[in-house]
């Protein structure tokens, strides 16, 4: 049998030795406890998009343009060719003339690419 002693003399002072474990033990679970508390802060500020609880959210969640000029094609509140102007002017590229309609297009000769033209800035104004 492991013997041990109950009591351990500190400074002068008999002290029980399951009290130096029992105060030993706290320390480490106060301190574990903030450690955990300081992660979890952490995580919880720095991570965009994660739900803390239902309906919110630590960052606004944006969708990026092009997506949103997608989506107002597809319902119909934009044309074609103002998507593609659109665009084009995110994209920082030189709008293009709208396609000619087929029964505008000469024969045997394909529409130029779109965006195919030299770069202007997206603002619109042109410099000298």
């Amino acid at each position: 049998m492991i013997w041990f002693p109950a009591v351990v003399v500190v400074n002068g002072n008999r002290v029980h030795l399951f009290a130096l474990l029992f105060i030993l033990l706290v320390v480490l679970l106060f301190g574990l406890f903030i450690a955990l508390a300081l992660v979890l802060l952490f995580r919880s500020h720095t991570l965009p998009g994660k739900v803390l609880h239902a309906g919110h959210h630590p960052y606004p969640v944006i969708d990026p343009p092009e997506l949103i000029l997608a989506r107002r094609l597809a319902a119909g509140e934009i044309g074609e060719d103002e998507y593609h102007s659109r665009l084009d002017a995110l994209h920082g590229r030189a709008p293009t003339p709208p396609r000619p309609a087929e029964s505008e297009a000469p024969s045997g000769e394909p529409a130029p690419p779109r965006g195919s033209g030299p770069a202007e800035p997206a603002s619109g104004i042109t410099r000298p």
